[in-house]
């Protein structure tokens, strides 16, 4: 329904403070394109991974550093996090910055990223 309201005040407005020509049929295939992308997002097969309530953190084999990442995700804003921890499961580093907003699987992807710039830049490689 939602659609259908906005392609009809889109229709109108560009009609009334545009002075356009008003095409009901190209309206109502944008409208139907945008109804038809909704439901394949809806019933897209793809999900997102749901945390396993079994999973616990372990620690590095030691001399090791591990890198531990995440994304928090809202409407607006982005922000990613790294936490580097020793095999004492001591917190030797934590990193935070905002990022560009984008879907969580992206911002988790970027975290990843910027874990790895992260440890090259403190030279943490294995050798």
């Amino acid at each position: 329904m939602t659609f259908v309201v906005d392609g009809i005040w889109n229709l109108r407005n560009s009609a009334v403070f545009q002075g356009e020509n008003v095409d009901i049929r190209a309206t109502c295939s944008r409208i139907h394109s945008r109804i038809a992308e909704f439901l394949t997002v809806i019933h897209s097969t793809t999900q997102a991974p749901h945390p396993s309530s079994h999973q616990s953190w372990k620690p590095p084999s030691p001399g090791f550093i591990k890198l531990n990442v995440d994304a928090a995700v809202s409407l607006s804003r982005t922000a990613l996090a790294v936490v580097a921890k020793n095999s004492f499961n001591e917190v030797i580093k934590v990193w935070a910055k905002p990022h560009h907003s984008c879907p969580p699987i992206q911002a988790k992807a970027s975290a990843i990223q910027w874990a790895v710039n992260l440890a090259s830049r403190e030279r943490w490689n294995q050798e």
